[in-house]
């Protein structure tokens, strides 16, 4: 998309919803990172883990609807890019 073609909602600057592309790049850092065993990495699967104990759903919580099981949860990062993934469908 080039400069000034971008939707009225983006104000025709051929950007995104700032928030949207937090999220993106947070799923861009949580694949590698988690892959490679890096400190953050470790950091993520940590927080991906406390959430599978606190849903009591077992290790693919990340697909389960978030709608019906966020609200187990403690807000934290990983609770916002599962929503996100939930909300956009997107399976990791």
């Amino acid at each position: 998309m080039g400069f000034g073609l971008a939707p009225l909602k983006y104000n025709r600057l051929g950007i995104g919803h700032i928030n949207t592309l937090q999220e993106i790049k947070r799923l861009q850092m949580i694949i590698p990172h988690t892959v490679t065993n890096t400190f953050t990495g470790l950091l993520y699967r940590a927080s991906i883990e406390n959430l599978v104990v606190e849903t009591g759903m077992g290790q693919d919580v990340l697909n389960m609807p978030f709608q019906e099981v966020g609200g187990l949860t403690t807000k934290a990062l990983i609770k916002g890019t599962w929503e996100f993934i939930n909300k956009h469908g997107i399976t990791l």
